[in-house]
């Protein structure tokens, strides 16, 4: 029996030494775009959490102000920091 050659065999050396770039700079832009998304996703999300603390301060002070809870949980500076 005979063995099959493989199929990069049958192109011409030009056709598969692009081939072979090509794969490479996908695989190099894949690497980015992910690196990239990742970086937003930990932007976006840290923004969030920032976002988050600031909301309840306010609701702390909030409830400090209508006397529901007590004093030691919004004090001025915390006001200061967070408008």
């Amino acid at each position: 029996m005979s063995q099959r050659a493989p199929v990069t065999a049958l192109l011409p050396p030009a056709a598969t030494c692009l081939r072979a770039t090509g794969a490479e700079t996908l695989n190099r832009w894949a690497w980015k775009l992910t690196l990239v998304g990742i970086v937003l996703a930990y932007g976006i999300v840290g923004s969030m959490d920032y976002d988050d603390a600031v909301r309840e301060q306010e609701h702390t002070c909030q409830m400090v102000a209508a006397g529901a809870w007590p004093a030691q949980f919004c004090t001025e500076e915390m006001e200061a920091r967070h408008g």
